[in-house]
């Protein structure tokens, strides 16, 4: 128990092995005692003497062990000197046998891997055991019998040959020695040895030899350098204040202790992790022991990548590194000690010497503790600079908090404290520490809370928890704050807590809030609860006036819409004399501060009530009430102005920032609570008003519940359903659902509902006969102002009559849609129809061209140019009838005419078209002369299409028939052919505008589609219908007008024809306006052939230039033209006394009643439409005269 208690269990076994050896190899009881106890003696006094292990450590368990086995052979050498002295006096051979001590003593100096041999008293060297003999690679005979101090050992040094002399001769007189010193061993090589060198006396006392011995201390002596360096390293590393001094101390200490060649440091980047030197030394400056800064050595790389230490003795035996690199780089051995933290490298320590080198397992523990050490350092120092930061951060962030903190010493009552910490309890400057203890805290705390305090401080201490609590303090001005205080306990690791910190914080604005809105919630629940609006405010003023250090007296005034006035609501310690004056204060600038306030929609602030001039009328009431000086706010709701709220204070003073922070909360709920009573107040009125808009209007309405209960039915929907009220509320509504559409309709709206969504449907609904109508229904949720779902408002809209006209509508859209078609086909036939005549109107002027010399060619030519305008003329004529017809512009000019010679006409206009196409056509009339009342021009125009397109779906020669029967007051009039028939489902279309029949190409006389439909509307004018027969394709068709007519007996008799007035042929001045310069010039030549004066100009000035120097009997005057148009024109010339009585003549391409209206109004004579016939202008100049110019 003894020695485990002192040693390691494996350090104990070095003092009993050396028994255990002797016993089991010489059976010697006695060596094995005395070396037992001689080791008990050492343990048993090192135990006494309480000898630290670390101390034990250091010098060496070897040279306790070596002590007692010194012992115990100085005890063997002293019986062996006895035994050879006795054997000298006696002669008794026994006692020089082999088996005796002696030889024990030899086998133990052989046996023992110590320094130990026999010396004499003269100092000659008689034994050493093969282990001093090994040691130095020695001989026997290369020591024995020389002086001690003379041999190999010692003599590499004069001063270690001088101790051992020394130790000789006092060991001659009975003095042991022992002393570190160094011993040279093989190759030279110096160990260091603990020398011990102890005098054996005879039984007389005498020195009869000497027994020196060495232990090996290398170890030790590296050991003891190694600590001796590694504590002023880390002395000089506790002085060291910033990275790279550190990296110095480490290298520089290295580079002296393990004779180094180079050393450096490389480190990792804190974002890539990529190595980089930061600090080197080399002694080699020949050579570049380090590479690039960019590139990392390799052996760097290696162990940064293992994360392990890095040795290597020999660069020229490892593979690895048997480069031409590390030649150049002149390192022989090396070691690379990574320094981590978890699996990230942050540096790599690097030692180089230029020759290999077995490095030695404490060389390579030192560079690790180096690179610790390094570690420790650096990142004690950043956890300073982290301190420092985060104690600079804490200040600042408590000061910028207004937090103040501190920190008790429990053990003498002394605190240390923020200069924020003595502002919480009034004190603009520090406290010095001697004069703030606990007693002086509790002194500041308010008498009312101070127990509470103190109790919890006490409990704090005792139960080892926080210290916590709200309290009021006495400031020395004497004015009552609130602070909160927040202390925790700091103990050591053993023993009671020593210190308390904490902070503290002045509370009083918080607390005034919090007063404030208890307020505003008592408030609020007064307004729930539909209090009256003057106890709501004055519940808010009370908590204001209590928390006011100024004794402030605050009052709400609210704006009369009716007399624009204030009128006082709530002022719970306002003087009443002086709410009598001011009640209904009027709202103007000069009204004192509440009336200016609410005037200019700003806030006033009046210091002095004494001397400020808006006061002059309430000046002398507010004095006599101690009311000095007054603040006034307007409240303010959107653009409006609800009223003002006042603060009074008893003297004169600025504006108090306390008062104006706590202000906000109550004009906050002075505005909701105001505006609220408002809005209530309107909404009972705009629900009385909607009820009964709703009762009247022409829906059928009602309103939910924001669960979807309906609560209300208008009187529309009662009186439609014949119900009352409390049928429909107990859910009578659901009967008036058709049942093909209920499922449906309340499945949507039981979604609508439960989503808080609009509803929008359409189905029928039964009234009070039972009959079905449609409604679209429709439901809205309304939201209050915070988007809270108040209710939903649903109306029922008959759409009946609005589906009628829908289905009306869709019918229609798809007539649209075919005529839209139509007019798409109608555009590509006008096309080529237009284009028609063009192709024989250009032979015909290319023939008139080139071929002069024969005139029935010419002749002929010009029969087709006039067939083909014609035809031209006819198509725009019926586009043009259409277009007025579709407008109802179309008028027409009836008058009594006899049917045969309309007839006639119409004949006379078909015959070209018959003829051309080789048809027969029969006229058959009744003997009796029918008269109508009718336009002569379109009625024939209806004959004459109803003929074209006989001949047009007839192929040629043909038979056509236009009969005529009288039926009494009704005439019917047949046109019938046997042509190519029309198909039953076109018989009903074929009216229709732009609908053709359909037929080949070869049979095609060309057409717009226009032309039946312009029969149909004509007809229909006329008071008559038309009528389309036909029995299928290829069986002809027949068309029937049926128009009223007058009842005669009158017989037909033969015409006579009429003859027509004669033209006589006057030359006359023309002027010829026009900016189409070929058909200018054209009529130029027309005129000129008939023997007229022309003159051509191009637009309308030049129209006037010429006007006035020509002075022309007529101008032909185009409207379109540039500059002026023909209505200013014209109009000019009628202002001129010469231009009054010219004749003026429209030639356009307008020809409509409104153009024929517009060119009238302007001063035209006449209105003629282009193409004009030649034939009808010279007519028409035939009535002009000629003036005298």
């Amino acid at each position: 128990m003894l020695v485990s208690n002192v040693f390691a269990p494996g350090e104990a076994l070095w003092l009993f092995l050396p028994a255990v050896l002797i016993v089991s190899a010489y059976k010697s009881k006695t060596a094995a005692i005395l070396f037992a106890v001689s080791a008990l003696c050492v343990v048993s006094y090192i135990y006494r003497h309480q000898i630290p292990y670390a101390f034990l450590s250091a010098f060496s368990l070897q040279g306790v062990w070596f002590l007692c086995l010194s012992t115990t052979l100085s005890v063997l050498l002293t019986h062996r000197s006895r035994q050879l002295k006795q054997a000298a006096f006696s002669e008794n051979p026994k006692l020089l046998s082999t088996d005796s001590n002696g030889k024990i003593i030899t086998d133990v100096l052989e046996r023992f891997a110590v320094f130990m041999g026999v010396i004499t008293p003269d100092g000659i060297l008689r034994e050493a055991n093969k282990t001093a003999l090994l040691s130095a690679s020695l001989k026997e005979s290369d020591v024995i019998g020389l002086p001690f101090e003379q041999t190999y050992w010692w003599a590499h040094d004069e001063n270690v040959q001088q101790l051992i002399r020394r130790a000789i001769n006092k060991a001659k007189h009975g003095v042991p020695s022992r002393f570190d010193t160094m011993a040279r061993v093989t190759d030279g090589e110096l160990i260091d040895i603990d020398f011990m060198l102890h005098p054996i006396f005879d039984e007389h006392g005498s020195v009869m030899q000497l027994i020196p011995s060495g232990i090996d201390i290398t170890n030790r002596k590296r050991t003891e350098r190694n600590s001796a360096m590694l504590t002023q390293v880390s002395a000089d590393l506790l002085s060291a204040s910033n990275l790279e001094r550190i990296k110095t101390i480490i290298t520089d200490n290295l580079v002296r202790h393990l004779n180094l060649s180079a050393c450096m440091f490389c480190e990792a980047h804190t974002i890539s992790e990529r190595l980089t030197i930061t600090h080197h030394w080399q002694n080699t400056p020949q050579h570049n022991v380090f590479s690039d800064a960019d590139e990392i050595p390799f052996e760097v790389a290696m162990c940064q990548k293992e994360n392990l230490p890095l040795v290597v003795n020999d660069v020229t035996k490892d593979p690895q590194y048997a480069t031409a690199d590390y030649q150049q780089r002149a390192i022989g051995a090396m070691i690379c000690v990574p320094i981590s933290l978890g699996k990230k490298n942050y540096f790599v320590l690097s030692v180089y010497r230029d020759t290999p080198y077995n490095w030695r397992e404490d060389e390579i523990e030192l560079v690790i503790e180096f690179t610790r050490r390094f570690w420790l350092r650096t990142e004690h120092l950043r956890v300073l600079d982290t301190l420092r930061a985060s104690k600079a951060t804490l200040d600042l962030t408590l000061e910028a908090a207004q937090v103040g903190d501190w920190d008790l010493d429990l053990t003498n009552d002394t605190s240390k404290r923020s200069l924020h910490h003595d502002r919480c309890f009034g004190y603009n400057e520090a406290i010095p520490e001697d004069q703030w203890a606990i007693k002086d805290f509790m002194q500041h705390v308010h008498p009312e809370d101070r127990q509470e305090v103190e109790n919890k401080f006490a409990r704090a201490i005792e139960q080892l928890i926080d210290f916590r609590c709200e309290c009021r303090v006495i400031w020395p001005d004497e004015s009552i704050h609130w602070i909160a205080i927040h202390g925790s306990l700091y103990k050591p690791h053993e023993g009671k807590p020593n210190r308390m910190l904490g902070i503290v914080a002045d509370i009083s604005e918080r607390k005034r809030t919090e007063a404030l809105q208890v307020a505003q919630t008592n408030a609020l629940a007064l307004m729930a609860q539909e209090a009256p609006l003057n106890v709501v405010l004055t519940t808010l003023l009370i908590s204001l006036e209590e928390h006011s250090k100024n004794g402030m007296i605050g009052t709400i005034m609210l704006v009369d819409e009716h007399t624009h006035t204030l009128r006082l609501v709530a002022g719970p310690s306002l003087p009443a004399l002086y709410i009598e004056q001011i009640d209904g204060l009027s709202i103007d600038a000069q009204m004192g501060a509440c009336g200016t306030s609410a005037a200019t929609k700003q806030a006033v602030f009046v210091p002095d009530i004494a001397s400020d001039p808006s006061w002059t009328k309430y000046r002398e009431i507010a004095l006599s009430h101690n009311l000095r000086a007054c603040w006034s706010l307007p409240i303010i709701s959107g653009k409006d102005v609800l009223g003002v709220f006042a603060m009074y204070y008893p003297a004169p003073q600025l504006l108090d920032q306390v008062d104006f922070e706590g202000l906000d909360i109550i004009m906050r709920t002075a505005e909701l609570v105001i505006k609220r009573r408002q809005d209530e107040q309107a909404m009972r009125l705009s629900e009385e008003r909607f009820r009964a808009v709703a009762d009247n209007i022409p829906q059928m309405a009602w309103m939910a519940n924001a669960q979807g209960e309906i609560e209300w039915f208008n009187q529309r929907l009662l009186s439609y359903t014949g119900t009352t009220m409390e049928q429909n509320l107990q859910g009578g509504w659901k009967a008036h659902h058709h049942p093909d559409y209920e499922q449906a309709v309340l499945a949507k709206f039981a979604r609508c509902l439960e989503q808080g969504i609009n509803w929008e449907d359409t189905f029928p609904l039964k009234d009070r006969d039972g009959n079905y109508r449609w409604f679209l229904s429709r439901m809205n949720a309304i939201h209050d102002q915070d988007g809270k779902l108040v209710r939903f408002f649903g109306t029922n809209t008959d759409v009946t009559e609005q589906r009628k006209m829908a289905e009306k509508l869709t019918k229609l859209t798809n007539k649209l849609s075919v005529a839209d078609k139509r007019k798409d086909e109608f555009l590509a036939t006008l096309a080529h129809e237009l284009r028609n005549p063009l192709a024989p109107l250009l032979n015909s002027m290319e023939l008139i061209r080139n071929d002069q010399t024969e005139p029935d060619k010419i002749q002929a030519a010009v029969v087709t140019m006039e067939r083909q305008v014609v035809q031209m003329v006819r198509l725009i004529d019926d586009l043009l009838d259409i277009s007025r017809i579709t407008k109802d512009k179309l008028s027409l000019k009836r008058e009594s005419i006899e049917l045969g010679k309309i007839i006639e006409h119409a004949v006379e206009m078909a015959s070209p078209y018959v003829n051309r196409l080789g048809h027969t056509l029969q006229v058959v009339l009744p003997q009796n002369i029918i008269h109508l009342q009718a336009d002569p021009a379109r009625l024939a125009q209806v004959l004459g299409n109803l003929l074209n397109n006989a001949c047009k779906y007839t192929p040629k020669k043909g038979h056509i028939t236009l009969s005529v029967v009288q039926e009494n007051k009704q005439v019917k009039i047949c046109v019938k052919d046997n042509g190519l028939g029309i198909s039953a489902d076109m018989s009903t279309r074929v009216f229709e505008l732009f609908t053709q029949v359909e037929h080949h190409l070869e049979q095609s006389e060309g057409g717009l589609g226009i032309g039946l439909s312009l029969v149909k509307r004509l007809v229909e004018m006329h008071g008559g219908h038309v009528e389309c027969r036909s029995n299928g394709l290829g069986c002809g068709s027949e068309f029937i007008v049926y128009l009223p007519c007058e009842a005669t007996n009158t017989t037909r008799s033969i015409p006579t024809k009429s003859l027509k007035k004669s033209t006589i042929n006057r030359a006359l001045n023309v002027l010829i306006v026009d900016d189409n310069q070929d058909s200018a010039d054209s009529m130029q030549m027309l005129l000129d052939m008939h023997e007229h004066n022309t003159r051509v100009v191009y637009d309308g000035e030049q129209a006037l230039i010429a006007a006035d120097e020509y002075r022309p009997d007529v101008i032909l005057l185009d409207i379109g033209l540039p500059i002026l148009d023909g209505y200013q024109v014209c109009e000019a010339i009628r202002k001129l006394d010469w231009g009054k009585d010219i004749t003026i003549i429209a030639l356009t391409g307008w020809g409509q009643e409104e153009d024929r209206r517009k060119s009238s109004e302007a001063g035209f004579n006449h209105h003629m439409v282009k193409p004009i016939t030649l034939s009808a202008l010279l007519e028409l100049l035939a009535e002009v005269s000629p003036q005298s110019n």
